[in-house]
């Protein structure tokens, strides 16, 4: 059967197209693969998946609970817990939260009248998403905050109800949890934290009391004032993580909010990131004091609290001078190397040569050996040999070997 030669031809190799990959696993041949089409490819498929599980929160009741068991048994059978590091299960909380919840300003105060970190929280929440709202002011036993609702369908957020003219809207995390705490610390006031010396009269002891007592200065904690309720399951409690607000007006004001939202979500979710290594190194040691940040970074010598800034100046920075130094030192107090082709070194005097410079290859008389090719056997053959030595040739790379010089005797004869 004849080919019709409007068809396009594939090319194969051993039976295969050209483009197929013999691996199973992938997708196409090294000839064949584009960096640009794979990154289209994997944007599709990843827009897929996420529009996919929005689609199911909506309309799949038992979905965010599904997923929130299967989250928690990956946290509790990873080892040591490591599954807990992203905090799956908080984050799916959110879809699970009572239909209302309410705080009331006992809720939101200390003993004292001032607010508790629950209700700075809210505060600084309120003022970052560009609401005017007074938490202390505002808030009463018989006019709480009371969250009920969402704005759509498998949202996270809960709308705050029974406020005329603010459109606000929170999500609520377990109020022991990372998430919560993190957003506890988000613009907080700094502050030092004490470390108690041992007076234990044993040095050993001693010592170890207070490591002991160093690394509890810098594990952070996550408790909210009331921890001792929180701990009954079947009321459980739930603090803020994020919120935001929304505003009706023209394009650029609307525009304006979503970015405002966007920046205040990202400084809430890079702080939980980078302290992340933070709990480790507390539990080595090495971290920071607990509440001597407020914020992921800060502008150098502009500003204050920025965990990465301190994390680089006081941790980082003394590490990498120190190996500096000591490498400097050891370079110093260390001989000279010799170099690995004696026969590439130049012929310049020692007098010549500065003391750090004196062993190794020069480029003294590089290229001679090109542009003198023709004539350096009959200068070797001018030159007075040396007696029983190998004298080396003022041309670079080229050594003459000169044995004894030939000794005749003559006898007379008899």
């Amino acid at each position: 059967m004849a080919l019709d030669s409007s068809q396009p031809v594939i090319e194969t190799t051993a039976g295969r197209p050209r483009f197929a990959s013999d691996k199973s696993f992938q997708l196409e041949s090294e000839e064949a693969y584009n960096p640009w089409v794979r990154a289209i490819g994997v944007g599709v498929v990843g827009t897929a998946l996420y529009a996919t599980h929005r689609t199911m929160l909506a309309t799949v009741p038992e979905y965010a609970p599904t997923l929130q068991n299967w989250a928690q048994k990956f946290e509790n059978q990873t080892p040591f817990h490591i599954g807990r590091t992203f905090a799956f299960t908080e984050r799916l909380s959110s879809y699970t939260t009572p239909e209302e919840l309410k705080f009331t300003r006992s809720m939101l105060t200390n003993l004292y009248g001032s607010l508790n970190t629950v209700g700075e929280t809210f505060q600084r929440q309120f003022k970052a998403a560009g609401v005017d709202f007074d938490v202390l002011q505002q808030v009463t036993e018989d006019n709480p905050l009371l969250f009920k609702g969402r704005r759509r369908a498998g949202s996270a957020y809960m709308k705050l109800v029974g406020r005329d003219g603010i459109d606000f809207e929170t999500r609520f995390t377990p109020s022991e949890g990372r998430l919560a705490g993190t957003a506890s610390r988000l613009g907080q006031d700094l502050r030092q934290t004490p470390v108690h010396r041992s007076a234990n009269p044993n040095f050993r002891e001693r010592i170890w009391e207070n490591f002991q007592s160093y690394r509890s200065s810098q594990r952070i904690t996550n408790a909210s004032p009331w921890r001792e309720a929180a701990k009954d399951a079947s009321d459980p409690k739930f603090r803020p993580f994020h919120s935001r607000a929304h505003v009706e007006g023209n394009l650029g004001e609307e525009a304006a909010q979503t970015a405002r939202n966007v920046w205040s979500r990202f400084k809430v979710e890079s702080l939980e990131a980078v302290e992340r290594p933070q709990r480790l190194f507390a539990e080595a040691g090495f971290g920071l004091k607990a509440g001597t940040w407020n914020k992921t970074f800060h502008l150098p010598f502009a500003g204050e609290g920025g965990i990465v800034n301190q994390m680089l100046t006081r941790r980082v920075l003394p590490i990498a001078l120190a190996g500096d130094i000591d490498a400097y030192w050891a370079e110093a107090d260390s001989p000279a190397a010799e170099p690995k082709n004696s026969s590439s070194a130049g012929t310049k005097s020692p007098e010549l040569i500065p003391c750090r410079y004196i062993s190794g290859s020069t480029s003294a008389t590089f290229g001679d050996f090109l542009a003198h090719g023709g004539r350096i056997d009959d200068r070797n053959r001018i030159l007075s040999p040396v007696t029983s030595s190998t004298r080396r040739s003022s041309t670079r790379g080229a050594r003459t070997s000169m044995g004894p010089a030939p000794v005749t005797r003559d006898r007379a004869t008899a």
